[in-house]
């Protein structure tokens, strides 16, 4: 006999104020957001202050719908400006940073 075995998700460290600034950043109501999600409005509700966090999967569908970096999400504060910082620094690009939309991931960071 096959016992079957529920494994627990592990959280993720999504920071739940940074989510919440992202969705009104663009004006969205949780019931636009849900749509554009494909989840339903009280998921975004749990998700921004309630016990749940989103998959991966979610949390990148919400990044699409917001118009934001995937990583920013687990930002510890959100941005004052257009685009949280997220320590990331690159000693060989101009000014120590990768230009938006340039970044490639190689198989030797991977």
């Amino acid at each position: 006999m096959v016992a079957s075995v529920k494994k627990k998700r592990d959280e993720m460290p999504i920071n739940r104020d940074v989510l919440r600034w992202a969705r009104e950043r663009i004006q969205l109501s949780y019931d636009d957001a849900a749509e554009g999600a494909g989840v339903k409005p009280q998921q975004i509700e749990e998700w921004e202050s309630g016990p749940r966090v989103p998959t991966v999967r979610q949390a990148r569908k919400l990044a699409q719908v917001y118009d934001r970096p995937f990583l920013e999400f687990f930002c510890q504060t959100q941005a004052d400006g257009e685009r949280a910082d997220t320590g990331a620094r690159f000693p060989d690009a101009p000014g120590g940073r990768i230009p938006e939309g340039k970044a490639r991931a190689s198989p030797d960071t991977i």
